[in-house]
């Protein structure tokens, strides 16, 4: 081995240093779920069974939930992600009734609604129409049931309405009037 201030190349350190690194790795990035080695979460409570793919994908974002805030799934169209999301943020729960908030593109809306209601028994289920339909649970008492609330990625960020507080009149230049009744704005 050659010592650090000796590398002249980062051949050189690779070469020396590499097995190390390479151990070094392999400890930090140590998975939180094995498939095949760990067992996956308790699925008898649900009124239908992910794959078993599904499930340990599953089990691997409780465990990340459990350490950490948030978990990105990534997959390809028609893997499961729904139910995965679905086991996975009831699982988290651990028996207490929650509040979960799914934003979704607009088409996807009623498929959540039905594979929520399919997947959980006594699920709350509510497709959200617009921004103020969320507002109330701000100060809402606690869930006594898990609660699912779907809403369009489109209606959240375009959901609210907005007016303006005055217009102007091309014919009297610069001059502000009410849109609704006409009038000049005096203040």
């Amino acid at each position: 081995m050659v010592a650090f201030n000796e590398c002249n190349n980062l051949e050189q350190y690779m070469d020396s240093y590499g097995s190390l690194l390479g151990e070094q790795a392999s400890r930090s990035v140590a998975p939180l779920h094995v498939p095949g080695k760990d067992d996956t979460i308790d699925l008898s409570e649900f009124l239908r069974t992910p794959y078993g793919a599904q499930a340990h994908c599953a089990t691997a974002i409780v465990k990340a939930l459990d350490r950490q805030k948030t978990v990105m799934m990534v997959a390809e169209c028609g893997t499961g992600k729904t139910i995965t999301s679905i086991v996975a943020c009831h699982s988290h729960a651990k028996g207490k009734p929650y509040r979960a908030i799914v934003m979704v593109p607009p088409h996807l809306v009623g498929k959540w609604c039905r594979e929520v209601d399919s997947t959980i028994a006594g699920a709350k289920i509510r497709a959200i129409k617009t921004y103020k339909d969320v507002t109330p649970l701000l100060g809402a008492d606690k869930p006594e049931v898990p609660e699912w609330y779907i809403i369009s990625q489109s209606s959240a960020k375009l959901g609210t309405t907005w007016r303006a507080a005055f217009a102007t009149k091309k014919r009297a230049i610069g001059i502000p009037f009410c849109p609704s009744c006409g009038h000049a704005v005096m203040k």
